[in-house]
């Protein structure tokens, strides 16, 4: 569960909401996958002022001793009070190298 509360100047701010994730590895440890959700409200002075949606998957695959290729998929959808509505998209290739 998350929970932030912030104060600028007196006006107090809360964003709180449930996160819930679950990830694993598979084919002898070289494939870690995951996947996770959270649902967040943002209030300001007890009234609700936005709220966001979040979904992301991640996968990273060992392709060698030290090399990795990943892949991250994250949907956010935004309510936002006085504005219209937006859901953003975002993919994410990655490679890595330990060292």
């Amino acid at each position: 569960m998350l929970f932030i509360y912030n104060t600028i100047a007196q006006n107090g701010s809360l964003t709180y909401g449930p996160n819930l994730g679950v990830s694993g590895k598979f084919f002898k440890k070289t494939l870690t996958s995951g996947i996770s959700a959270s649902y967040n409200i943002s209030d300001s002075e007890g009234q609700q002022q936005n709220s966001f949606f979040n979904f992301r998957w991640n996968t990273a695959y060992l392709i060698l001793k030290k090399h990795n290729i990943g892949l991250m998929l994250i949907n956010q959808h935004r309510n936002l009070k006085n504005r219209p509505s937006s859901n953003d998209f975002t993919a994410t290739l990655n490679y890595i190298y330990n060292f």
